[in-house]
């Protein structure tokens, strides 16, 4: 199938959701992949056709590295606009996908801190979900941890 990181792109409509005709507009499928070659498909992928897959992975096999309001493809939405979130510097190291997400200097979290120690407090994914008051039991990753009006980012071992 290949490595590398699938992107999607979600549009909402209500009503288009609802009624569960999410891709049923030509054209404007509310929920895509949007591949690094550039090729979009009109058909779903059958079972033998997991090769096609390999293509949309950025880097992946097209060695595309960035998805920007101004590169092929671009991060532009229906009205024709560009998104103005621009990822940069997509690679994979051991297959382990990293990127630079609106600023291209930008490479990681700085100063992020291991913490094995249990206390009572919102524990948060770096996407806003709320995962608990500990760290026990979390899958290794970096989390947002809030205690009172204190907020910090910790990597989970």
């Amino acid at each position: 199938m290949g490595t590398g990181m699938l992107v999607w792109h979600v549009a909402f409509n209500a009503n288009r959701w609802s009624a569960n005709t999410v891709n049923n507009t030509v054209g404007k499928a509310l929920f895509n992949i949007v591949p690094a070659d550039n090729i979009i498909y009109d058909t779903p992928l059958k079972s033998a056709e997991w090769q096609r897959v390999a293509p949309n992975l950025y880097p992946g096999t097209t060695g595309n590295t960035s998805l920007t309001d101004d590169t092929t493809p671009a991060t532009t939405v229906y009205t024709g606009s560009g998104l103005s979130q621009p990822i940069y510097n997509i690679a994979e190291t051991d297959g382990v996908i990293s990127f630079s997400f609106i600023d291209p200097s930008l490479t990681g979290i700085a100063a992020a801190e291991t913490t094995t120690g249990e206390q009572s407090r919102k524990v948060y994914t770096i996407d806003g979900w709320q995962r608990g008051t500990s760290e026990k039991g979390l899958a290794p990753g970096v989390y947002i941890i809030k205690q009172g009006k204190e907020s910090k980012k910790v990597f989970i071992k």
